[in-house]
């Protein structure tokens, strides 16, 4: 009988065993498999984003009436053929948006005359019109009169007035704007139907995609320059929320606003931004996607002013050296890295550390992903959050609420007194540390000043400086704070070279700077 129990524990231990090591085996095999259907709806998407834009290309051809190329064809004819082709794509697309874009003059003051002492006369029919304080460009998307410009071009104006390719002009009627993403409405008072250019998909443009950007660069109405689209993705820091088109289409001063438009002759961007040391083009320009603007315009146009909804947490991309720590692959969703008190994220039950895989079942990989999926999602509606906490998966179901008007994850994270220095000479913009920025990006750094940009082609670009590095060290000077960085550059001239010492997620790292 002894011998019979003894027989029987060793079976349920055997047994035990087994079923750990089966449990073991299962969840690392539904751990494999999810990480493929992550992939699988990844390639599902850029596939169905491939199909998207053949068939635009397909259908701008056959629309322009262009004969389809085959492959293998050579020979100064055949290249001939395919570039009066493509000299023929960019004039049909020109010829469809260049009568809805406009010229937009912004005014501080209304005209005004002096008719004695003391005595000024405003808004008197014949007063002469006072020069425009701004000038840029916008275009028509309503047949009723409505404009899409950037905000930048006509905030701060008393009088704004718009001119189309034809000559007509009209003064602006009602105006709406949004700062955050430097997009403005304008209406006009017409009593006729005036012409429109139409959206298109911006989410479908890649990189080497034919791009024109249509605008009024230095008073010179209706310029089209062509180009590429160089970069998507990315920021910059005169705006909140970018999400930026990066184009090597040159675009000036009085671009600002105008359509970047596809070979369909459809709005894919808004013109905004250039990167420049001289205030003209240097090859370098952005604009804001269509599907953005086009989501705030209609915004604007619907309610007045745009309603986001938001979480209220801080999140961080995941690097390879905490994605095994975290219990996924790197770039596999985004780590919460601050939850703001009182917020629909705090009181949902995210935590610090959680990683968010997606929303409402769409992946998210950068925090940018995630914050645009979430500020156009219903307020005041449950939403999924896919997560993985203690490298356990599960899901967060919340109700997210409209943004505070005076909320902003970015002043809570530098702090209201921070102010930036910008090293133009190098090409940086540079932050004194906080705890809570060497939290996003995950910097172990007490002291320092973090670089919070960099101008694309400068030198310090070149010389390998990167967002979210920190400056702990410029020669032998210690830097705790931004007055100790502008002292040792003082100290530390370009000509002979210097060493910024960085401290990156990666670990620490010297690099040289010197001017070649």
């Amino acid at each position: 009988m002894r011998v019979s129990k003894i027989i029987l524990t060793i079976l349920c231990f055997a047994i035990s065993d087994s079923l750990v090591q089966a449990t073991e085996q299962a969840t690392a095999v539904i751990k494999e498999l999810e990480e493929k259907l992550v992939q699988a709806r990844e390639d599902i998407a850029e596939l169905q984003r491939t199909l998207r834009a053949a068939a635009n290309a397909k259908r701008a051809m056959e629309e322009l009436g262009l004969p389809a190329l085959q492959d293998g064809g050579s020979g100064p004819e055949v290249d001939l053929i395919r570039a009066q082709s493509l000299s023929n794509v960019f004039r049909e697309a020109s010829k469809k948006v260049i009568p809805a874009t406009v010229k937009v003059q912004g005014r501080s003051q209304r005209p005004t005359v002096n008719i004695g002492p003391g005595v000024i006369q405003r808004n008197q029919p014949g007063l002469p019109t006072p020069p425009p304080d701004s000038m840029g460009t916008g275009v028509i998307i309503d047949s009723k009169g409505i404009v899409l410009t950037n905000n930048h071009v006509v905030s701060n104006s008393r009088q704004v007035d718009v001119e189309l390719a034809d000559g007509r002009k009209f003064s602006v009627i009602d105006m709406k704007e949004d700062p955050r993403t430097d997009i403005a409405v304008l209406w006009l008072n017409s009593n006729e139907p005036l012409p429109t250019a139409g959206f298109g998909d911006s989410d479908i443009l890649d990189i080497g995609d034919w791009v024109l950007a249509i605008g009024n660069p230095f008073d010179l109405d209706s310029t089209v320059s062509a180009g590429i689209i160089s970069a998507k993705g990315r920021t910059f820091r005169k705006v909140e929320r970018g999400d930026f088109l990066q184009t090597d289409a040159s675009i000036n001063p009085g671009n600002s606003g105008g359509p970047l438009i596809n070979l369909h002759g459809e709005i894919v961007g808004i013109n905004t931004a250039i990167v420049s040391a001289t205030g003209s083009y240097q090859g370098i320009g952005f604009a804001i996607p269509s599907n953005s603007a086009r989501w705030i315009a209609n915004q604007l146009i619907a309610n007045g002013r745009v309603v986001r909804a938001y979480l209220g947490v801080d999140t961080a991309l995941i690097t390879a050296d905490i994605a095994r720590d975290l219990g996924v692959a790197p770039r596999q969703g985004i780590v919460v890295t601050r939850v703001f008190e009182e917020t629909p994220g705090e009181k949902g039950g995210i935590k610090r550390d959680d990683v968010i895989l997606a929303f409402n079942e769409i992946p998210v990989s950068t925090p940018e992903e995630l914050e645009k999926l979430v500020e156009r999602a219903n307020v005041n509606e449950q939403h999924t959050l896919s997560v993985m906490r203690a490298k356990k998966r599960g899901e967060i179901k919340l109700a997210i609420s409209e943004m505070p008007a005076g909320f902003s994850p970015t002043k809570s994270l530098i702090g209201e007194r921070a102010k930036p220095h910008t090293d133009s000479p190098i090409g940086l913009l540079v932050l004194e540390l906080t705890q809570e920025m060497a939290s996003r990006y995950q910097i172990k750094a007490d002291g320092g000043v973090m670089i919070m940009s960099v101008v694309p082609g400068s030198l310090a670009d070149r010389s390998g400086l990167k967002q979210g590095m920190v400056i702990e060290q410029v020669d032998t000077v210690k830097i705790e704070t931004t007055q100790d960085y502008i002292a040792a550059r003082r100290r530390a001239p370009l000509s002979e070279g210097f060493d910024f010492h960085v401290i990156t997620p990666e670990g620490k790292k010297t690099i040289n700077i010197i001017r070649k």
